[in-house]
């Protein structure tokens, strides 16, 4: 794809990085500048060297750098900064280096651009021009990262296709290096297994969004990840292996959940037979002491005076009111009955209030013998209490 040079320049500076940016990524390679740091001359070579950020850093540990870059705007930047820089197609420019000539080869974000027949070709010149001690460093997008792989790969729109680390390393190790390792490098925070189920999905949707395809023919590169700091994070299958070990912990979880609560029931039913069958014994312990009887046997006698003393209540019509009602009809048809009637109630208050309270219920009975007619009010006098002269008054028959 043909893209304006100075648009390109632009976008990357917007989307790439700007050079502070680049240094803070670079610094991953430290350890390995360090192992292949062991003579003087020692030749790099940067393939789509841009502004020439990588190639500084090398010339600045020692290192006799070119570059080869193919947009103009680039390439001249690094060249006023004093870079040696190639305008060259890329594999063309290796086809043209001798064998065994370089020591380190290195390409950043560059391979994802070209078809997948010339980057195994690519693999394959890297492989001639290196040293025996020599390393190759191909850096790429990371589409693991599935906001790379589903978006920002798409960003530059002289990408190519994204390129699985699988992939990448199988070329190179097919191509004939004897140590071929995919990096995962970037990531913003670093993968802790411990975290929260949230913070281990966030920090997968954000891990490694780039990689580094570091070959190499030289035995001491062996074991790249132990001591270089890539990411041995939230892989794919990592995640999986996570989710799994989730998943199992709640099946853990809720079968431990189910059993203590099936032990809880049944101690809860067998501390509710133990109360009942002690209910009962209490039960019967107190129907068998003789203050329990005694209690059963007053509570029965209460009932029973209750009872009696409602029937009498009841009763009370028949078997008193109405023949003292009859009595006092009788003894008021007497005059001298009735004087010694009245001087007897006049001494017993109580007995003319009860005999007060039955005339004034049973009228019916004495009222047709005119009663009214008699004059007491002298006896009425002698009677103490408003009570006893309305009960005397009910007696004589007078009315206020």
């Amino acid at each position: 794809m043909r893209i304006d040079p100075t648009f390109y320049r632009t976008l990357e500076d917007r989307f790439r990085g700007d050079t502070d940016t680049l240094e803070q990524k670079f610094a991953v390679y430290e350890p390995l500048l360090e192992k292949l740091e062991v003579s003087q001359d020692r030749v790099a070579v940067d393939l789509g060297c841009g502004r020439g950020e990588w190639l500084k850093r090398l010339e600045a540990r020692g290192w006799s750098v070119v570059g080869v870059e193919i947009n103009a705007e680039m390439s001249r930047e690094a060249s006023d900064a004093g870079l040696t820089v190639i305008d060259s197609d890329l594999l063309e420019f290796l086809k043209n280096q001798p064998s065994d000539s370089i020591d380190l080869l290195t390409a950043f974000h560059v391979i994802e651009h070209i078809p997948v027949e010339t980057l195994i070709e690519l693999f394959s010149e890297a492989h001639r021009v290196l040293t025996s001690q020599g390393c190759l460093i191909f850096e790429t997008p990371n589409p693991e990262n599935l906001r790379v792989g589903t978006d920002l790969f798409y960003l530059d729109p002289t990408h190519n296709r994204p390129l699985s680390p699988e992939f990448v390393q199988f070329i190179a190790r097919y191509q004939g290096f004897r140590v071929a390792e995919a990096l995962r490098i970037h990531s913003p925070r670093a993968y802790e297994p411990g975290a929260l189920l949230g913070q281990q999905v966030e920090t997968f949707l954000n891990y490694a969004p780039d990689y580094a395809c570091i070959a190499s023919n030289n035995p001491e590169l062996v074991a790249i990840e132990t001591w270089m700091a890539g990411d041995t994070g939230p892989t794919t299958p990592r995640f999986i292996a996570m989710a799994d070990q989730l998943h199992q912990e709640l099946k853990s979880a809720d079968h431990w959940l189910a059993t203590e609560n099936q032990q809880l029931t049944d101690r809860v039913n067998h501390l509710q037979a133990q109360i009942d069958h002690m209910t009962d014994a209490l039960w019967h312990t107190r129907r068998r002491s003789i203050g329990w009887r005694l209690a059963t046997w007053r509570d029965a006698g209460i009932e029973w005076l209750k009872q009696k003393r409602a029937q009498v209540v009841r009763g009370g019509h028949g078997l008193v009111r109405v023949p003292v009602a009859r009595l006092a009809s009788a003894v008021v048809r007497r005059p001298g009955l009735k004087r010694a009637a009245v001087w007897c109630l006049n001494r017993v208050p109580v007995a003319a209030r009860l005999v007060g309270r039955i005339l004034a219920t049973e009228r019916s009975q004495v009222g047709h013998i005119g009663i009214d007619g008699v004059n007491w009010r002298a006896e009425s006098r002698q009677l103490t209490s408003s009570r006893e002269h309305c009960v005397f008054k009910r007696l004589v028959g007078e009315s206020d």
